[in-house]
């Protein structure tokens, strides 16, 4: 009968994810989703396995993220050997991954409380719940997933490990936190998450266990220094963390509001600084206190409440943007420490079902709960429909963002709008002056109109704001090339080289000025190189003359 229930949980858990997730499989390939998967030349031919496990995030796009998540490239990789370019393949899997790292919540939750209420009701919520849209919706937000069902299996097994003491589990647990670690950066706290269950649930702890777990931490983080040699982030700016402790506060305050109440959902939350006398800072740093301590108390009494509320926080702290992250805060970081969350509901809950009074009235706010979140992500994936209505919700809720407002323009242009998009750069720029993209952009459409100095001016000014963004010397270099000044314009294409080896518009049209300049070996080279690297807009008579001289 226990099976019979188990699979009928189960099979309710997956028939919810895929019908609430149903109408994303559309969505297009937005934001981060462009370099990452649609123009990761990686992903296209296995043969670049060793580049996607040794290289920066956004390699294979020819940019630099300053992150290292090959297991999620890995199976963008895996997605394209099947789908190509279709997008609903690649939605398909993160909707799979989201369900298959709700069914392991399930059995983790099964396997410390043995209770199959407790672990369907939170299962049903966390699979549902429209906070997750971002990791799931958002393609290249399933690091997010893949991180969280590692770090998952790797506590599963290790809780078997202690209770059976077979060695396998133990090989299990070392191997999954290996893979949570290439997947997401914030893997890192599982250590600490094995530490809080030997806390909390009293258990006797002995440090040999957790050395390999400090090993392949050690190893972890000497192959991302490695990989990952350079950074934007100055020293002075990491260590800084006092000017970033309000962020983190206001943040907690948006989050539990979020977490009750998942209204008014949106994508970039923006890199912003608050005063400590802000109220939601306040309230902030009082709820933490009060909900730590509480934690502590509840130890002795109610251990469930406890570790969910340790486990909130202690997953929440990478992303707490004490190190620099991307947002102050964001909906997708919420995805592993919700989970804390609605194991306290649904224990509520639980509790409620069983007092035999309260079984109609508790099924039926189930029911309602359920079907009020299962409404929302329904709703919040339709914003993620076009990139129009994507970027305008941004806006609508943080009109500051100059990337979202750039990013518009760049849609508004790409559909021949060119006067709406001028407009919006030009609000990017106002919002941040120091905004490269946006300026870079500009001086496209003053180059398309013709405004040739404007464009000059453009570009210059991209340059000087950041000396190292290649995509101004590709650009500013066609300006020349365009205008016969071709010494000029080979020696931008080379910078734009040095700078960025991945830029295979500067090897294409370095290949196409030297051709002209009759130096035939280096065209060839210079051409093979942008082709390597996946440049699609290779002219195809060009190819043909170059053909000739091969």
């Amino acid at each position: 009968m226990k099976t019979k229930i188990i699979l009928l949980h189960l099979g309710i858990i997956a028939a919810l994810g895929i019908a609430i997730y149903f109408n994303s499989l559309n969505v297009p390939f937005i934001w981060d989703d462009k370099p990452l998967v649609r123009d990761n030349f990686f992903i296209r031919d296995s043969s670049n396995i060793i580049n996607i496990f040794t290289k920066d995030w956004g390699a294979g796009a020819r940019k630099e993220y300053g992150f290292y998540r090959p297991l999620s490239t890995f199976t963008y990789m895996i997605d394209h050997s099947l789908w190509g370019q279709n997008v609903q393949g690649y939605h398909l899997t993160n909707i799979l991954v989201h369900i298959l790292t709700t069914i392991t919540i399930y059995w983790l939750i099964f396997i410390v409380w043995r209770s199959n209420l407790l672990s369907f009701l939170t299962s049903v919520f966390y699979v549902i719940n429209p906070l997750h849209t971002e990791a799931v919706t958002y393609i290249s937000g399933r690091a997010d997933s893949l991180a969280l069902l590692f770090m998952l299996l790797s506590l599963i097994f290790y809780i078997k490990h202690l209770d059976v003491k077979n060695k396998l589990f133990y090989i299990l647990t070392i191997s999954s936190y290996a893979l949570a670690l290439l997947s997401k950066e914030t893997s890192l706290m599982l250590p600490f998450i094995l530490l809080l269950y030997h806390y909390v649930f009293k258990k006797k702890f002995m440090i040999n266990k957790l050395l390999p777990f400090a090993i392949t931490t050690c190893l972890y983080i000497i192959l991302r220094l490695t990989i990952i040699k350079s950074s934007d982030l100055s020293a002075s700016y990491i260590f800084n963390i006092f000017p970033r402790i309000p962020g983190l506060f206001v943040a907690v305050t948006e989050y539990i509001k979020l977490l009750f109440l998942p209204l008014n959902l949106y994508f970039d939350h923006g890199e912003k600084l608050f005063p400590w006398t802000t109220p939601k800072a306040i309230i902030g740093m009082f709820l933490s206190i009060v909900l730590i301590f509480y934690a502590f108390e509840k130890r002795a009494t109610n251990q469930l409440i406890s570790f969910s509320i340790f486990f909130f926080f202690v997953t929440l702290l990478p992303v707490s943007n004490l190190y620099p992250v991307a947002f102050y805060m964001a909906e997708h970081y919420l995805y592993i420490p919700s989970l804390g969350f609605f194991l306290i509901i649904a224990q509520l809950l639980s509790s409620l079902y069983e007092t035999k009074k309260l079984k109609i009235v508790t099924t039926t706010c189930v029911i309602l709960l359920i079907s009020f979140y299962s409404y929302l992500t329904i709703k919040q994936n339709t914003y993620w429909q076009t990139p129009i209505t994507f970027y305008k919700r941004i806006i609508k809720f943080n009109p500051q963002s100059a990337k979202a407002h750039n990013n518009l323009g760049f849609e508004y242009e790409s559909r021949g709008n060119r006067k709406e998009a001028f407009a919006l750069y030009k609000k990017a720029i106002n919002i941040d002056p120091l905004y490269t993209k946006a300026h870079n952009n500009i001086g496209v459409l003053y180059l398309y109109s013709g405004n040739i100095n404007e464009a000059v001016l453009s570009f210059k000014k991209a340059i000087k704001i950041e000396p190292e963004y290649d995509s101004a010397y590709t650009n500013l270099a066609n300006v020349y090339s365009s205008t016969g000044n071709t010494i000029e314009a080979m020696k931008l294409y080379k910078k734009a080289i040095e700078l960025n080896s991945y830029n295979a518009e500067a090897y294409y049209n370095l290949a196409v000025l030297s051709f002209m300049r009759k130096r035939l070996t280096l065209a060839i080279e210079y051409c093979d190189k942008a082709l390597k690297l996946g440049f699609e807009k290779a002219h195809p008579d060009f190819l043909k003359a170059l053909k000739k001289y091969r």
